[in-house]
């Protein structure tokens, strides 16, 4: 008898558990390169898994993943709602802007986020750090309006808008030693996809996160414009990169999940490039 009630005492606690739902997704990409010398060819694998009970959910993310490589898991964190208000803890990236001249990071860190009035508002801290970071985002007479950091003189201000068919973007980052800004353009026209970023550093050094224009970590300033369609064999992508005093000229032609490239640099010698890339 005694067995008979452990045991259902053990079954009903069982049951009172929340079972989470558990999703497992990945990016692989492969390259075969060739510049001087022999080819190479570089793999990555990244992994995320996310176990989602009711609107809790944790995230953990397993990156940059190749051959005889330690597994190391990038982001962990756990996501809910606290009566109404959204609440994300643990180690995770967060992106300033759009990613023109700030490149995401990971760090431990805790956010509140809710929305007053049509206006979008979180708080961000730094776990062990005193001073939380105020994002404030709305939408004013047709611009979408971001500022981060919004309490602190080197906060950050992202406006984006569509002005006749062009998507228009701006960022904006005051910091110690200067600032920093950039924009991009990009429109359709006739069927041809094209898009132009341009970035001036005055202040720290920037990175980017779409990396449309390349590496601009030391840069001063930088550009690139990219023309792109549809043909018989192919998406083809043709674009000028422009970081200081150094051009970078590429095409790439997308079949399926195989993207062929060309690029050449000043003063460097042309790359040529297959990447086998797909996600599941």
């Amino acid at each position: 008898m005694k067995k008979q009630l452990l045991i259902a005492a053990v079954a009903a606690s069982m049951s009172s558990v929340a079972m989470a739902d558990v999703s497992i997704s990945g990016e692989y990409e492969g390259t075969l390169s060739q510049s001087t010398g022999a080819a190479s060819f570089e793999q990555d694998l990244d992994l995320t898994i996310v176990a989602t009970s009711g609107d809790t959910s944790v995230t953990t993310t397993i990156e940059d993943l190749s051959t005889n490589t330690a597994l190391t898991a990038t982001t962990v964190k756990l996501s809910t709602q606290l009566e109404g208000i959204s609440f994300t803890a643990g180690n995770y990236e967060t992106q300033l802007g759009n990613g023109l001249i700030n490149e995401a990071k990971a760090g431990d860190k805790y956010s509140l986020a809710t929305s007053i009035a049509g206006v979008s508002a979180s708080m961000t801290n730094k776990s062990g750090h005193g001073a939380p970071s105020i994002t404030l985002a709305g939408n004013v007479a047709g611009f979408d309006v971001k500022v981060q950091d919004a309490t602190n003189s080197t906060r950050f201000v992202s406006v984006s808008t569509d002005v006749a068919g062009v998507a228009v973007a701006v960022e904006r980052q005051k910091t110690a030693t200067g600032t920093n800004t950039a924009y991009s353009l990009s429109t359709d026209v006739n069927g041809v996809a094209v898009a132009y970023e341009n970035v001036k550093i005055n202040g720290s050094a920037a990175t980017q996160t779409d990396g449309f224009i390349g590496d601009i970590s030391t840069a001063a300033k930088a550009s690139a414009i990219s023309a792109s369609m549809n043909t018989a064999m192919g998406s083809v992508e043709v674009k000028r990169a422009k970081i200081d005093a150094d051009k970078t000229v590429s095409i790439e032609l997308t079949r399926g999940n195989v993207v062929y490239g060309y690029s050449k640099t000043t003063d460097e010698d042309a790359n040529l490039s297959a990447k086998v890339s797909f996600s599941f």
